[in-house]
């Protein structure tokens, strides 16, 4: 016999009395498993004990209280208990992660701004230093003579009689 032959004989035992091959069969077992004989004795009293115990009616909605039981067990195991502070922080996390990007993105607008002013700038002293020595200071202090450089174009009359 083998261990699962005696896990049969002692599920048997809890059910009906066992018969007399099963009880030789059990007694062949115990006697080369010493170790056994304990748990079988355990075993038997407790099987003793129980069916002189009175049987008591289960109440008509035992099997229903069982089955929410049962689901409020699963549920709660179910449900991974969360911190306050993990809850808020999945809560913020992606309002954080905006407000960060938004924040990243101003810099490097505002610093790409910077940039082409300051390009601009040199570009604009680049060409000042090269029609710089063709005028002379006085060029420079009369702004009439400005003015006559580069008049301004005058208004276009046959555009304007056009759109009238």
């Amino acid at each position: 016999m083998n261990k699962a032959r005696y896990e049969q004989l002692r599920e048997a035992a809890w059910r009906r009395p066992l018969t007399t091959a099963e009880q030789a069969e059990l007694a062949d077992w115990l006697a080369t498993q010493p170790e056994a004989r304990a748990d079988w004795e355990t075993e038997t009293a407790l099987t003793t004990a129980l069916t002189r115990l009175p049987d008591t009616p289960a109440p008509s909605n035992f099997t229903a209280r069982v089955l929410q039981a049962i689901e409020r067990e699963a549920d709660v195991r179910e449900t991974p208990a969360r911190s306050a502070w993990g809850s808020v922080w999945r809560r913020w996390l992606p309002r954080v992660a905006l407000g960060v990007s938004a924040v990243v993105v101003l810099i490097g607008v505002a610093h790409v701004h910077h940039a082409a002013q300051r390009t601009q700038l040199a570009r604009s002293v680049v060409a000042a230093a090269r029609v710089a020595p063709t005028l002379s200071p006085e060029a420079l202090a009369d702004y009439e003579f400005i003015r006559r450089l580069s008049p301004a174009p005058g208004a276009d009359t046959e555009l304007l009689m056009l759109l009238q």
